[in-house]
């Protein structure tokens, strides 16, 4: 207890800092990455652009993917994995899946 008589209270976010030497990035063969599916589902349509006049469009009208495209969420575990440059459309990326 402090001179006015109450406690303090010690708050901390996150996780304590680990200890010892860090581990070592353990690469997989052939640059494969193991993740976790969270989500998917199906692609963006493209807007219908006749139903407005063009004076009053906004955008490109660009934002559509292939018809039988799906949107895929994956969650990496180890993002040290991953390449330090990740930027959307600077990789490729291949799949594989395996059931557990």
């Amino acid at each position: 207890m402090d001179a006015v008589g109450e406690t303090g209270v010690d708050i901390r976010i996150g996780a304590p800092p680990p200890v010892g030497k860090p581990p070592e990035k353990t690469a997989l063969r052939g640059g494969t990455v193991e993740a976790k599916l969270l989500t998917v589902r199906p692609g963006r349509r493209g807007r219908d652009e006749t139903a407005r006049p063009p004076a009053e469009r906004r955008g490109s009208g660009a934002a559509s993917d292939p018809p039988a495209g799906r949107i895929l969420v994956l969650l990496v575990p180890d993002a040290s994995q991953l390449p330090p440059d990740l930027e959307p459309g600077s990789w490729r990326v291949f799949l594989r899946f395996a059931r557990r």
